[in-house]
C-alpha cells in the first residue's frame, strides 16, 4: 500500500527566510520500505548566485521523537526547478527538513511511501 506524505505542500517562504530552519509534520510510516519524493520551486527571490532550499528527509525510531538522523538530502537553486529523491531502510516515523540560503521562496515537497510488501 502506499502513503501521500506531504511534507510542504505549496509552502511560501517567507521574505527574511534566509538561514531559517522549518520542519514538516511528523508521518509514521512503520512499513514503508522506500519514499520516493519532490522537491520543486515555483519561484526563488533574493537569490545571489549559488543560494538554494534544501530539502532533507529525516526519520526516528522512538515514540518521542527525541533522535533524529538524516536520510537522504536534495536542493534547487532556481525556479522552475525539480528534484527526485529516494530513501530507504527508514525508521517508523519521518519529518522533513527545509533550510532556505534565499530571501523568499515558493516551494513545494512532497512524497510516496511504499511498503516492502
Amino acid at each position: 500500500m502506499a502513503q501521500v506524505l506531504r511534507f510542504f505542500p505549496r509552502q511560501a517562504l517567507p521574505p527574511g527566510s534566509a538561514g531559517q530552519t522549518f520542519y514538516s509534520e511528523i508521518f509514521e510510516v512503520p512499513n514503508a520500505a522506500q519514499i520516493t519524493a519532490e522537491l520543486r520551486a515555483y519561484g526563488i527571490s533574493g537569490a545571489p548566485v549559488g543560494s538554494a532550499v534544501s530539502a532533507t528527509i529525516q526519520d526516528c525510531m522512538t515514540p518521542q521523537l527525541d533522535s533524529w538522523r538524516d536520510v537522504v538530502s536534495s536542493a534547487v537553486s532556481g525556479s522552475s526547478q525539480a528534484q527526485f529523491i529516494t530513501a530507504s531502510n527508514l525508521c517508523r516515523f519521518v519529518r522533513a527538513r527545509v533550510q532556505p540560503s534565499v530571501s523568499a521562496a515558493m516551494i513545494s515537497f512532497e512524497g510516496v511511501a511504499r511498503d516492502a510488501t
